[in-house]
């Protein structure tokens, strides 16, 4: 078993200042709530939220590769 290759923390340090708070706006959220709650996974976010990130984030990660990243699922 192995993890998803996917690091939601490492996508949004990623960003600028300016791209994350036009994510943060898209996804329908805050910059602090991603850097404070999602990013540390101290919050799990409601499903509507998650179909939110996923789809602000226009194509760079699916909702498997987040679940799998929020949860530490492994893949097959």
């Amino acid at each position: 078993m192995r993890k998803v290759d996917f690091d939601f923390a490492q996508y949004i340090r990623s960003m600028s200042e300016q791209q994350l708070q036009n994510f943060a706006i898209a996804s329908g959220t805050t910059t602090n709530y991603i850097k404070l709650h999602l990013i540390y996974k101290k919050k799990i976010p409601r499903p509507e939220m998650i179909d939110s990130l996923v789809i602000a984030a226009e194509g760079g990660f699916s909702k498997h590769q987040f679940v799998s990243w929020l949860y530490d699922l492994e893949v097959a």
